[in-house]
């Protein structure tokens, strides 16, 4: 038998965003790609899973996700944001904000590879395949990468 072309591996990986969140369970920890890297389409979906999911952290290196929990702060109940930059507790407002975690950018990609930092999914947008059959990060180029190899579900 010949082996599957990447044009079919792909093929098989094309689903709706909330399809692509199905797997995200409660107690998971899920990588949002930051700034503009972060896909959109994936964080609105998971933001629509919230009535259905409880205590999943979202990590973000910039905190730019926290953005969606201090609007609605029901989203609380079901989702922690931990960040490296720009944690800004909103404890004055009756929220949360996200939580920081204290660790250098550069120790992040060590953190991510050893499992101290443990990443279930990862939601990341990339390029569309080139003719060889690769994506590229684009922008997001700080721990991206290292959290797409990390990650047990991408």
């Amino acid at each position: 038998m010949a082996p599957r072309t990447w044009q079919a591996r792909y093929a098989d990986r094309i689903a709706t965003a909330a399809a692509a969140l199905e797997g995200v369970r409660d107690g998971q920890t899920v990588f949002v790609g930051s700034g503009a890297g972060e896909p959109l389409a994936l964080t609105r979906a998971l933001v629509d899973l919230a009535p259905r999911r409880s205590d999943v952290e979202v990590f973000q290196v910039a905190g730019g996700w926290a953005s969606p929990t201090a609007e609605r702060p029901d989203l609380a109940r079901h989702f922690r944001v931990r960040t490296v930059l720009g944690a800004r507790p909103r404890a004055e407002e009756g929220g949360s904000g996200p939580d920081a975690l204290p660790i250098r950018l550069c120790d992040l990609p060590a953190a991510l590879a050893s499992d101290l930092l443990r990443m279930d999914v990862a939601l990341v947008q990339v390029s569309p395949p080139d003719e060889a059959g690769l994506c590229s990060l684009g922008v997001s180029v700080d721990v991206t990468r290292a959290a797409v190899e990390s990650a047990r579900r991408v």
